[in-house]
């Protein structure tokens, strides 16, 4: 178990050098969320005016933006996987000593641990439009939380997807695919009253609303804390499943290899 930890710590610290040797990248991972919060606020601003909305819709989106700005760079986690194929980089760690769950570990952190930027980033830009954390400290702490488990689960199954499909284009085509329904099949940009009842249904069952719910009860008043650690529980499990699919594919990799 120590192993495990360990060599995921040093899969972990591979992959964030090569994210800090890219300097235009760790900046656009700072810059896009103000474009992401100007576009869905511009857009969407208007759904207030809704009879039956309620509230303020800055209150409303900050979760959803921050859950959307970690799950589609989540979503592309694969090819880092797929650029450690084709570079014969992958081969050559499978001969050494490392645990086979580092492997897709150590990527899989990189991006849970840049995810953090943009998040705080996110939330900066929503106190200075009039959000208001009535959670305080400990309600943005465990949403950050959820919001790690999160980027883990979609970023873990991205590098089973590319571990089973072996193809650049193909984890491009399924990951184009998956995307919007997922973030629009969701509460992220209108509440779950006034969606169609077949999307709500959907939503249930959907780990990007489970995201947003969390943020939505704990940055609110009056969280409901079952609901909470139920959703946490709900992704922290999906993450489990889908890093034990991964290690799984990665043996049949190295068998095929």
């Amino acid at each position: 178990m120590i192993d495990a930890v360990v060599h995921m710590g040093y899969m972990t610290q591979r992959h964030m050098m090569s994210l800090l040797r890219q300097p235009v990248l760790v900046v656009t991972k700072v810059v896009e969320p103000f474009l992401w919060f100007a576009l869905f606020a511009a857009v969407f601003h208007r759904v207030v005016d809704i009879p039956g909305f309620g509230g303020d819709y800055v209150d409303f989106l900050t979760p959803g933006v921050v859950v959307t700005s970690a799950f589609f760079p989540s979503c592309w986690n694969g090819m880092l996987i797929l650029q450690d194929i084709e570079r014969g980089t992958l081969d050559r760690l499978l001969v050494t000593p490392v645990r086979r769950s580092a492997l897709v570990t150590g990527p899989v952190m990189r991006q849970v641990i840049s995810g953090f930027v943009p998040a705080l980033v996110i939330m900066g830009v929503g106190l200075l439009l009039g959000a208001r954390y009535e959670g305080g400290v400990v309600g943005v702490a465990v949403f950050l939380l959820a919001v790690a488990a999160f980027g883990f689960a979609i970023s873990m199954f991205s590098n089973f997807v590319a571990l089973l499909v072996r193809k650049e284009e193909t984890l491009v085509g399924l990951v184009n695919f998956s995307m919007m329904p997922l973030t629009f099949l969701s509460t992220t940009f209108m509440p779950d009253h006034l969606v169609p009842g077949w999307v709500s249904a959907v939503a249930r069952c959907n780990p990007v609303n489970w995201a947003v719910e969390v943020g939505r009860q704990t940055l609110g008043d009056g969280p409901d804390w079952g609901l909470v650690f139920i959703r946490l529980g709900l992704l922290t499990g999906l993450g489990m499943l889908l890093m034990s699919a991964a290690v799984r594919a990665l043996g049949a990799y190295q068998r095929d290899a």
